[in-house]
């Protein structure tokens, strides 16, 4: 059978088989012998449900972990706070305003 006559015979059963499907009849007679969930396919199907259950729950993350993260600046607040007060640091008063980088020119 040539590659068009086996493209052409594909065809007529993929054809087969929604008919079946809409006639609601069986199908696995139909797709005997093609080989639509090899492996690689499976792979494919499995990654993209992974992918779109990723997609639905990390947003849900992303908003669920706000509260934690200002619960732990809260507590790291204070915990500086308390070192300061047991170690008696205080930061300086007096520190030099931060200038941007200016690149000298080399001589």
């Amino acid at each position: 059978m040539s590659e068009t006559g086996r493209d052409q015979s594909r065809r007529q059963r993929y054809l087969q088989g929604a008919v079946a499907i809409i006639r609601g009849t069986d199908i696995s007679a139909t797709f005997k012998g093609m080989r639509m969930f090899d492996g690689f396919s499976l792979f494919l199907a499995l990654g993209w449900a992974l992918f779109g259950l990723l997609w639905i729950f990390v947003p849900f993350a992303i908003f669920g972990i706000k509260g934690l993260l200002r619960e732990i600046l809260a507590e790291q607040k204070q915990t500086n706070e308390i070192l300061r007060r047991a170690h008696g640091v205080s930061p300086p008063l007096d520190m030099p305003e931060s200038q941007p980088f200016r690149p000298v020119r080399y001589p």
